[in-house]
């Protein structure tokens, strides 16, 4: 069990970004203010998390499961071909068909 800044309690998960044990609280995370504003978590399937206007994901994490962090400035420069081929962020490889 965790806290949030303003002391209401939560409870976390554990999953997996870039390979890394992180955990995470269970429901909405506002990617923004966790990992900044240029970044977007794509799942190991490929699929990308969906935010909304605000850097909140549309979706929650799910226990165990593994994601990558990955820059926008790469999704949008491969975009262009409509998939992401092989792309490096923070040394970790992964392949999106």
């Amino acid at each position: 069990m965790g806290m949030f800044a303003h002391g209401a309690a939560y409870a976390s998960i554990t999953v997996f970004i870039n390979g890394v044990a992180t955990e995470v609280p269970r429901g909405p995370i506002d990617l923004r203010s966790m990992f900044g504003q240029d970044v977007m978590l794509v799942h190991s399937t490929g699929g990308l998390l969906p935010v909304n206007e605000y850097g909140i994901l549309m979706q929650n994490l799910q226990m165990g499961e593994s994601y990558f962090l990955v820059s926008i400035a790469i999704l949008v420069r491969t975009s262009i071909d409509h998939r992401l081929t092989v792309a490096e962020h923070d040394r970790c490889y992964f392949r999106i068909h």
